[in-house]
């Protein structure tokens, strides 16, 4: 199962953003001056085309191994049966499916001479391929998402770059929309040949600046070029140009209004940081890894921890770490059968640290002073001589037997391959709170020895 937060799907979702924009691009250009084009350009287009469609069928599978974050509480998924539930929800996978289809070998494979005698064909389809591309740009814009974090922008950074894409990506659409329905209707009996000293690239133009002429209604409709001959279609550019316009304005004042506070401070805080590696004379690659440790701590969002635990009471404190961290120490066989209040001073005592891929957790050879959860991300095992012996995903835990045993050694590394969030209990608060329980000691120890003993 891939890990929604490992380093190999953050770099996924940034090929199939630029993957997915071109195939819908693509579609769009083909299908409104198909009689333009070419026919010995046809075959390299629809090759072009297949490779494109192929890398969304494999992240359409790919999805199916691939686990999810929970948005309401940030806990992520990783149960296979879970995962295909949530696949099929809502037939969210015949959509990945559909929008994967080469729509261009299709086209292809249809005569043109529907462009004469099946003009009603062509319309629906077009208007089939425009509304449904039009409502995958909500997946466009979640994997564009990716590259403004790869690069540390702000949240307001984020939303005016999406605003850009949006009105890119529309604005493309309607135009060769507009652009072949009056051929369609007005036009049938003309086709096959560019007009005389036009280009593709002069049409394509000259169709987006009409498009924005009538849905800025910046001139009167009847300089708009043949788009305007048609009623129907200049209402539909006047009502979507004006959506359009609106939904920027709203998102703007939003943006205005609700300035996220926690991410100005977070800003902030990324500009001392910088400062103090200049200061220290950093090197590149230390002053981005201390970056890169700041964001993933914080999640591009800046909260002081101590002060809100300062701030509530010890009741509430103790069940957030509970519904936090419960699941984590349960899945220990040394932890069964606990008493509940042992369980929640485990829990209390746990010590969060985060490392980056690389980063080694704990080294063969060394003494072991604590035990750790894994709470996200990936690690893996290796032996004393390098080879590989397993991995360590989310709810894993590692070290148990150092809690029992004084000064016992490691016995492999455990090396992040991404950045994880790990909890650490040390002997000295686990031999604290266990003291007053020697009969549980005993049992635990006696467990310990027999799993040295195998």
């Amino acid at each position: 199962i891939i890990h929604p937060l490992s380093a190999f799907h953050f770099y996924w979702d940034i090929l199939i953003f630029f993957v997915l924009l071109t195939h819908l691009l693509t579609i769009s250009f083909v299908i409104s001056y198909l009689i333009y084009i070419d026919v010995d350009s046809f075959p390299a287009i629809i090759q072009f085309d297949l490779i494109l469609c192929v890398v969304l069928g494999v992240d359409t599978i790919l999805k199916l191994f691939t686990g999810y974050v929970v948005e309401k509480n940030k806990i992520v998924v990783l149960d296979p049966s879970k995962i295909a539930l949530h696949r099929f929800k809502f037939l969210r996978i015949l959509y990945d499916l559909i929008g994967a289809m080469p729509f261009i070998l299709l086209i292809y494979k249809l005569d043109r001479s529907y462009y004469q005698s099946e003009q009603m064909f062509f319309l629906i389809f077009t208007f089939f391929l425009y509304f449904a591309n039009i409502l995958r740009f909500h997946e466009v814009n979640r994997r564009f998402e990716t590259i403004p974090k790869f690069f540390k922008a702000s949240e307001n950074q984020i939303t005016i770059m999406k605003l850009i894409i949006g009105t890119i990506y529309v604005l493309h659409w309607t135009s060769c929309i507009a652009d072949i329905i009056p051929m369609l209707v007005f036009y049938a009996h003309d086709h096959g040949a560019l007009p005389e000293n036009e280009t593709l690239l002069s049409i394509y133009v000259r169709s987006m600046m009409d498009s924005i002429q009538i849905a800025m209604q910046s001139s009167h409709v009847d300089s708009a070029g043949p788009m305007a001959t048609n009623s129907w279609l200049t209402a539909y550019a006047v009502l979507s140009g004006w959506l359009w316009l609106s939904y920027i304005l709203f998102t703007m004042i939003r943006m205005v209004i609700s300035t996220d506070l926690s991410a100005s401070k977070y800003d902030e805080i990324v500009n001392e940081l910088k400062a103090y590696a200049y200061n220290k004379r950093l090197s590149p690659e230390l002053k981005e890894k201390m970056l890169r440790h700041f964001a993933n701590r914080y999640r591009m969002r800046y909260f002081d921890e101590e002060s809100i635990q300062n701030t509530i009471s010890v009741n509430l404190r103790r069940s957030i770490r509970m519904e936090t961290c419960q699941h984590l120490v349960n899945n220990v066989e040394l932890f069964r059968n606990l008493p509940h209040a042992l369980i929640e001073d485990i829990v209390d005592r746990l010590k969060l640290e985060l490392f980056l891929e690389n980063d080694v957790i704990i080294q063969a050879g060394s003494f072991g002073d604590a035990m750790y959860f894994i709470a996200s991300g990936t690690a893996a095992v290796y032996s004393v001589s390098g080879k590989e012996l397993g991995h360590l995903v989310d709810g894993a835990h590692f070290g148990e037997i150092c809690l029992l045993k004084k000064d016992q050694k490691r016995t492999a590394n455990v090396v992040a391959l991404e950045v994880c969030e790990v909890y650490k209990l040390s002997f000295a608060d686990f031999q604290m709170l266990i003291e007053p329980h020697s009969y549980l000691l005993e049992r635990m120890q006696k467990l310990a020895n027999e799993r040295l003993a195998k």
